[in-house]
């Protein structure tokens, strides 16, 4: 008898531990942009990513794919296999940034001088791929803002 009720409580868990961990991880924002100097040649733009994770066990970040367009125009790609994992039931955050050189960024930009305070339109299109318990998916990435240089 005991056994019996050993299996239908295990079971039961299983069926609870299924169910909780179903929902697929959501990307929040991006945000805290930031043009960082690097050199005399170079800059990166930084942000965050703001995740939650809905399930009770944690989820994994497997992968990072974003594309950085300034004034529709390509200048960066991030491309991270991160494998990164994120606790669940919460907010989570993971800076990331993408590189490129401060001529390329003046001509896309169309300034005379990096040092002009007039915002550019920056654009990231991508997807983020998680994995979870129950399997895992994509969050699709399509976000414009802007910022001052």
């Amino acid at each position: 008898m005991k056994i019996k009720y050993g299996w239908l409580i295990a079971i039961f868990l299983l069926v609870v531990v299924v169910l909780f961990n179903r929902s697929d991880v959501q990307l929040v924002k991006q945000d805290g942009f930031k043009l960082v100097n690097i050199g005399q040649e170079g800059y990166e733009l930084q942000s965050v990513l703001h995740f939650n994770n809905p399930n009770l066990l944690s989820s994994t970040i497997v992968a990072i794919r974003e594309k950085y367009y300034i004034n529709d125009r390509l200048i960066g790609e991030l491309n991270n296999e991160v494998e990164q994992g994120i606790s669940g039931r919460k907010e989570t955050t993971l800076p990331v940034g993408v590189r490129f050189l401060k001529k390329d960024f003046r001509q896309l930009a169309a300034l005379d001088s990096i040092s002009s305070s007039s915002p550019v339109e920056v654009t990231i299109k991508g997807e983020i791929t998680f994995r979870n318990f129950t399997g895992g998916g994509t969050i699709v990435v399509n976000q414009t803002t802007t910022i001052t240089p």
